[in-house]
Formats: structure tokens, sequence, C-alpha cells
């Protein structure tokens, strides 16, 4: 017997039509298990794709995933953490049966994408009837709410913000044409805040629930990006902050700002300040100081952005070299 897991992919606009895209197991320590999987993939559309695979080895109980196209095999486009409770057991290539009425998976990729972001993240559904025949027709009996677990507040599809009481907390599913027994909503996070967020959806008329959660903004590759001029007396410096490489305009505060030598310790005249006066993300910092021609420095700082309503702001401690011509 072997096992089942079925995972979506947003990679985003940028990474639409791929046709190589490979899966390569991973154990705990992150080194690769078994040889790569190329079957399984479905292309949803901008840049968001989704992976099946009916083949996960029995002993296969915790690690993860690592997806990349087979023409740049060293370049990762997405991971993900997997263990025991993503699976479903698997006899003679079709799903068995997990309920009286009915077999379901779901799954949302355990990511977190830059706040202002445009592409969306995909919630999958996959529906079986008990002897494991697809069940299509049943996008009007399913629904999705999604909840930000920092604050309590919903989703309002009316216009994609979160409230206590929304008018339209529901948020509707289509079947995808190739495999109409699969449902597909859209979650658009662009401008939702930083946090925990909570997807639950339920199928009307059944008992059927399913329920994943996922956080946005939180944990990404978080940078600096600068520009920097030094007259010989004075440093004019602008920094701001990226995720994942998309510049943020969200950060409110650029906090303890110190220009550091290269052996860690704070230059003469090097205590920035503070600046919570961003200019489209972009804080400037103007400062009289020598700088050595030659040498190299370090910018660190607290970048601030805020969380979720009513709780308190994320704060990130971010350096970033600099070299004096």
């Amino acid at each position: 017997m072997s096992q089942a897991i079925i995972i979506s992919l947003s990679l985003g606009t940028g990474k639409s039509g791929i046709t190589d895209l490979r899966a390569q197991l991973v154990d705990s320590a992150g080194s690769d298990v078994g040889v790569a999987i190329s079957q399984g993939f479905a292309d949803m559309g901008q840049g968001n794709y989704q992976w099946y695979c009916a083949s996960i080895p029995d002993d296969f109980t915790f690690g993860g995933v690592k997806f990349f196209s087979d023409a740049a095999p060293a370049v990762t486009l997405a991971s993900t953490a997997i263990s025991g409770v993503d699976f479903l057991p698997v006899t003679g290539g079709k799903i068995d049966v997990l309920s009286t009425a009915l077999s379901a998976t779901s799954r949302i990729p355990d990511i977190s994408v830059p706040r202002n972001a445009t592409q969306g993240i995909p919630v999958v559904i996959a529906l079986h009837n008990p002897d494991g025949s697809a069940l299509p027709g049943q996008a009007s009996a399913l629904s999705a709410t999604v909840t930000c677990l920092d604050n309590g507040l919903v989703l309002d599809a009316a216009d994609n913000r979160f409230r206590d009481s929304p008018t339209a907390p529901s948020i509707p599913f289509t079947p995808i044409a190739v495999t109409p027994h699969i449902y597909l909503a859209t979650l658009s996070p662009a401008g939702w805040p930083r946090g925990n967020y909570h997807v639950r959806t339920i199928r009307g008329g059944t008992n059927d629930e399913f329920v994943s959660a996922f956080s946005l903004g939180l944990n990404v590759r978080r940078s600096l990006g600068y520009s920097a001029v030094y007259n010989g007396t004075a440093l004019t410096l602008s920094v701001w902050v990226e995720e994942d490489g998309v510049p943020q305009t969200d950060y409110t505060a650029i906090q303890n700002a110190q220009l550091l030598n290269a052996a860690g310790n704070l230059v003469t005249g090097g205590d920035l300040g503070n600046n919570a006066s961003p200019n489209n993300g972009i804080f400037t910092f103007t400062k009289t100081l020598t700088l050595p021609a030659g040498s190299n420095y370090v910018f660190r700082c607290t970048a601030t952005v805020p969380g979720p309503d009513s709780l308190n702001d994320y704060q990130f401690v971010l350096q970033s070299g600099l070299a004096r011509p």
C-alpha cells in the first residue's frame, strides 16, 4: 500500500507555463529521498500549479518536498513540510474510503507570500465517492471562509477586507475544467494584514469540513535594498525592505539605524537614529561623518510594520553590507 498527497503551488505570474516541474521528497535533514517525480502536475494558470501523487512510500512519514524545473534543478521554486497527517492511504491506485458518504482531500501549502504580491493563493478540494470514483457537480455546495487567527476577524468577500461581521463571508469554488471533481477557490491576499490565517471549507448538506492554515508576510526572505551617496563629508542613505525580492511599501519605521565597521563596531558618528516618515516605503538618512576610502561597512536597523488590527506591530532586525569606494 502507498500514500497519496495533493499540494497546491503559487509561484507567481512570472513562473507561468512551466512544463517541466519536478517534485523531490526530502527527509527531515533536507536530504533527497528517492528520485525526482515528474508526473501529477497540473497547470492552474497565472503561475499556480497542482501536484497530485498517489505513490508516496509507506515508510515516508515525516519530511518535506521541494519543487524545481528540470531545466534548472539547482533552483528550488517552492518547498513545504509534509507529514503523516497530510497523506491518504491508497489501494490499487484509488483513494480509500474515509467516510460512509465521501472521501476528500484538501491541501493549502505552508506558505507566506509578500503582503503586496499580486498572485493569488489557490485552495484546492478533490472529492471522491465511496468507491473511489470522481465526484463532480459539487461546486455550489462548497464554500470557504478565511479567519485571521491573530484577531478573529473574518474575510468579507465583497471587498476583500476583514471584519467582525462580514456581509459576504463565503468564498465560492469553481470546478477545474480538465478534472471537474477538483474544485478551486482563489484567495487574493494583496492588502491583507500580515499575520496567521485559517481557511475552513465546508460542503453544504454534509458533515464534510476541511481546515488548513497559512501565514502572510511573516516567514519570507526579508532583506534591505539601498542607495547610498557619500561626498566626503556627508552620507545620504536611502533604504527599503524587500520580501522575496518584492519592495514593500507598508513598513512604517526604521529604528535604531546604525553604521558599523567591518568588525561590527559602531563607527564614530554612525548612530543614524530613527525614521518614521517613509516616502513610498523608502527611508532616507543623512549624516555628517568620516568614512575612509576602501572600507567596508554594515548598516543595521530594526524595521517596523503593522500587524493585524488591535495587535502590536511586527519588528525585524535587518542588516546589509556597504562599501566605501
